[in-house]
């Protein structure tokens, strides 16, 4: 039953992270990757990349809490099924930061330099300490 819980958390913090948005905002940088990105060197993405992940941090910590809370072999089931209603909350907090990030994505998506930084694994593991939270979870 707890890996049934534990695998739900896990499953809607996916879920989250592509449905969701929030407390960042990244617009101005979304309108210049628009205007400018097409552009832009591998450096300048990694900058922009970098401003966006910074953006996202809250959402990612808050998102990675509640993961820690629900892999917590003590915490009971009932108590997981409130960490469920905490996971909408968190969604709603953020609802435009993730709309704003899949915005973003798609620009990524369409630019081959970009999507060399998004695929480059060391700059990935370094803005990761740098930033001090875990981005492979999301």
């Amino acid at each position: 039953m707890k890996k049934v819980f534990a695998g739900l958390f896990i499953m809607m913090m996916g879920l989250f992270f592509v449905a969701c948005s929030g407390a960042g905002d990244i617009k101005g940088l979304i309108e210049k990757a628009k205007a400018e990105g097409a552009n832009w060197t591998e450096a300048q993405w990694k900058d922009a990349y970098k401003q966006a992940m910074t953006a996202a941090k809250p959402m990612f910590q808050d998102l990675s809490d509640l993961e820690k809370k629900a892999q917590d072999p003590s915490v009971s089931d009932e108590d997981k099924i409130k960490l469920m209603g905490e996971l909408g909350t968190v969604m709603d907090k953020y609802k435009d930061l993730g709309a704003q990030l899949q915005e973003l994505q798609k620009i990524v998506e369409a630019n081959p330099t970009a999507s060399k930084v998004i695929n480059d694994l060391s700059f990935q593991e370094e803005l990761q300490k740098e930033l001090g939270v875990d981005l492979k979870s999301f």
